[in-house]
């Protein structure tokens, strides 16, 4: 938690789609004026995009209007709005699952949740997942490849012997070669 107070919602209420806790990001009693952030610092690629899934519902024993939830990666945010879907109740949230994507712009990002509505009245969520990119996101290629020795796939990364011809243990029992991997084509 970064800022205000939020609540770890227990057994009483619905479980989060995946089966764990959910938090409530309006914590606290209305007359706090405390509303909810909870962050996460992520290592991250610059230049890479990350996919940021999770759970969201509202706590609407409070209130009935809508609730708002703003969501940082880095220096990117988006706010979303859910309204109270029909047949809400504590021990039936009526998830509704959100997926976002962000570029980061450094080796660090920090992923935070913030609630936009007064304290005690605010958005719930729950399952948040990260997903970075693959190795399918890399192009590899060898800047030295010993003399013609070996090559490298360029989409796996795999390197394999090009002339073994050109291989002699007792001329040389090594041999030296650089691999540049490259986020993107």
């Amino acid at each position: 938690m970064t800022a205000g107070g939020v609540d770890l919602l227990g057994s009483s209420y619905d479980s989060s789609p995946l089966g764990g806790n959910s938090v409530d990001l309006g914590g606290g009693p209305v007359s706090s004026g405390y509303t909810g952030t909870i962050s996460q610092t992520l290592a991250t690629v610059a230049g890479a995009q990350y996919e940021v899934t999770f759970e969201l519902s509202g706590f609407w024993m409070a209130d009935q209007t809508d609730k708002d939830l703003r969501v940082t990666f880095g220096s990117a945010s988006q706010d979303i709005t859910i309204s109270k879907p029909t047949g809400w109740s504590t021990t039936d949230l009526k998830w509704a699952p959100q997926t976002l994507t962000f570029t980061a712009t450094s080796s660090s990002t920090d992923l935070s949740f913030a609630s936009l509505d007064p304290a005690g009245a605010g958005p719930i969520i729950g399952d948040i997942a990260v997903t970075g990119p693959s190795a399918a996101s890399y192009t590899y290629a060898l800047t030295d490849d010993a003399g013609g020795r070996f090559a490298i796939n360029s989409t796996t990364g795999e390197i394999t012997v090009a002339d073994g011809s050109l291989l002699d243990y007792e001329t040389a029992t090594s041999h030296d070669i650089t691999v540049r991997a490259s986020l993107g084509a």
